[in-house]
């Protein structure tokens, strides 16, 4: 877009990817202004910058957001960061443009709520900028980008199992990731969100590692050789009281887009609180469809896998 003569607003949710955008557009001389979504917890630097003019609208009011966009002679948006959609089904209330968007969709997926917004948009001559517009360097490149590679072949065999089962799960608009272990689904991302489905997964695994410790312990017991026994006693001692070592060759997490992904919403974003989730639930590898999946402060993002050792991979 030109800067002379077009406004943006730019719609933020939780996270950093708004901030990355308001620094971009600044670079880039293009007149902004934020649209916070009060459902999400705007980045702490964006709230405290007295130079941003930030409204506050929310999903439920959207008559008053139409209005703001119109006051503010809004020529294009954009929309980056978080928005939990439990929170539609918990304490928004819709004013009449809300229920009209709910009223025109066929049903409540994301996609299908996004293009009657994106309707009315058009309606007004705003248009909605791909996300990818203002996040410069928010991606990683295709390969293997860790110090710790996949080497098992059950370990590959899963990469490739789940990374084929979260393409397909995109195409029906349910969720972007998958969570498999031994080539078994153990979780798939709904409303809940990625963090949830991750540690959903991991509490399947623990159980699994936990019965299948219990069991050794007693075999073990009934064993002749001592030295056996004990070994497989303190086996499952660790593993009731450190869970997560035991579970480091456990579940992989696969993040893609969807089959007809529209790139200007929704685009598949992970991050350190991602990388940490996967380190407390057990999981080892984590695979991204690099052309398509944000990932802020990619460099950083790394490091910290390594720290973990964790594997990252972009398809």
């Amino acid at each position: 877009m030109r800067p002379t003569d077009q406004h943006l607003a730019i719609f933020a949710g939780a996270g950093e990817l708004p901030l990355i955008a308001v620094r971009n557009a600044r670079a880039q001389q293009i007149p902004f202004t934020v649209y916070h979504i009060t459902e999400a917890d705007l980045h702490a630097e964006l709230a405290s910058d007295k130079d941003v003019v930030i409204r506050q609208v929310s999903l439920g009011t959207v008559a008053q957001t139409f209005a703001h966009l119109k006051a503010d002679k809004i020529t294009h948006t954009i929309l980056l960061g978080k928005v939990e959609k439990q929170r539609l089904l918990q304490d928004v209330r819709r004013d009449a443009a809300a229920e009209a968007i709910y009223a025109a969709a066929a049903d409540r997926r994301d996609d299908t709520l996004f293009h009657e917004f994106a309707r009315a948009l058009a309606a007004m001559q705003i248009e909605i900028l791909p996300q990818k517009a203002l996040l410069d360097g928010c991606f990683l490149p295709v390969g293997e980008l860790t110090q710790k590679k996949p080497i098992s072949a059950s370990l590959i065999e899963d990469i490739e199992f789940g990374y084929s089962l979260s393409k397909k799960i995109g195409s029906l608009d349910i969720g972007q990731t998958a969570v498999v272990f031994q080539k078994m689904v153990l979780a798939v991302e709904a409303i809940e969100g990625t963090d949830a489905a991750i540690r959903r997964a991991g509490d399947i695994i623990r159980g699994y590692a936990s019965t299948a410790s219990l069991t050794d312990a007693h075999r073990a017991q009934s064993e002749p050789n001592a030295s056996l026994r004990t070994r497989s006693l303190t086996d499952a001692h660790r593993a009731q009281s450190e869970p997560d070592a035991s579970l480091r060759t456990g579940g992989v997490v696969c993040k893609t887009a969807k089959t007809s992904q529209d790139p200007r919403f929704d685009l598949p974003a992970v991050g350190m609180r991602t990388l940490d989730t996967m380190r407390d639930n057990g999981m080892q590898a984590l695979v991204i469809e690099a052309e398509h999946t944000l990932v802020v402060r990619p460099a950083e993002f790394i490091d910290h896998a390594n720290r973990h050792g964790l594997i990252v991979i972009g398809r």
